[in-house]
C-alpha cells in the first residue's frame, strides 16, 4: 500500500501488517504495522509503525481511528495509558472504551503555540513522537469529545480528568485544554521532549 503524506519528499511503504509484525510485539502491546520512511534533516521517523489498535489481551481491543503513524517508541507508553483508560472508563462511565479518536500523529511541522515555542522549533509530531487524541468512543456508541466535555462536573468530564492524569504517568509531555488555546480540543501526549511536563 503506497502512502503519500503531506510532504511529497516522504515516501512510505507498508511492509508488514497486523499484530506480530515485530518479534517484540505481544498480546499486551500496541499492534503496529511496520513502515519504511525516508529520512530528512528535520522530519522523519526513526522506527515508524502504523497503529490501528491497542490490545490489552483477551480480545480487549481499542481501535485507533483513523490509524496513527508513530515511532515505535510510542507503543509502550500508549499501552500503559490504555490499561488505565479501561479502568477509568468503567469506573466513571460504566462502559468500555472501543476507540481513540486520532486528531494527529506524524506531521512534518513546527510547534503551535506554548511556552518556549518559536518558528524554528520542530514539533514532536515531525518525529512521530507525539499523538493527539480528541475523543474516546464507548461501547454504547457515544463519543466523549474533549472539546465538549472537558471541565464539566459530569461523568464524562470526570473521566477526561482521569484520562489526562493517567497520561501524565506514561508520557514525557502531556498537554490539554488548560494549557493553551491550541490544545483546547484534544490531549497531546509525547515522548522524547521535556520530561514530566503535564498541563
Amino acid at each position: 500500500m503506497l502512502i503519500r503524506p503531506k510532504m511529497s519528499a516522504f515516501l512510505m511503504l507498508a511492509v508488514l501488517a497486523g499484530m506480530g509484525a515485530c518479534a517484540a510485539d505481544s498480546a499486551d502491546q500496541a499492534s503496529p504495522r511496520t513502515i519504511q520512511i525516508a529520512s530528512a534533516a528535520t522530519c522523519g521517523i526513526r522506527q515508524p509503525v502504523q497503529l490501528d489498535s491497542l490490545s490489552g489481551g483477551n480480545d480487549r481491543i481499542i481501535k485507533i481511528k483513523p490509524t496513527a503513524l508513530l515511532d515505535r517508541a510510542m507503543t509502550s507508553p500508549l499501552t500503559g495509558w490504555e490499561a488505565e483508560l479501561r479502568v477509568a472508563a468503567i469506573y466513571h462511565l460504566d462502559q468500555p472504551i472501543t476507540a481513540l479518536i486520532n486528531a494527529s500523529s506524524y506531521a512534518c511541522r513546527n510547534v503551535r503555540g506554548g511556552e518556549g515555542d518559536g518558528p524554528d522549533r520542530i514539533s514532536r509530531h515531525a518525529k512521530g513522537m507525539a499523538f493527539d487524541v480528541s475523543g474516546f468512543r464507548l461501547g454504547g456508541g457515544q463519543t466523549i469529545i474533549v472539546a465538549e466535555h472537558w471541565g464539566k462536573d459530569t461523568k464524562a468530564g470526570r473521566f477526561l480528568r482521569a484520562a489526562h492524569k493517567a497520561a501524565c504517568r506514561h508520557f514525557d509531555t502531556v498537554l490539554g485544554p488548560r494549557y493553551n488555546r491550541a490544545h483546547r480540543d484534544h490531549f497531546h501526549v509525547a515522548m522524547g521532549s521535556r520530561s514530566g511536563f503535564c498541563r
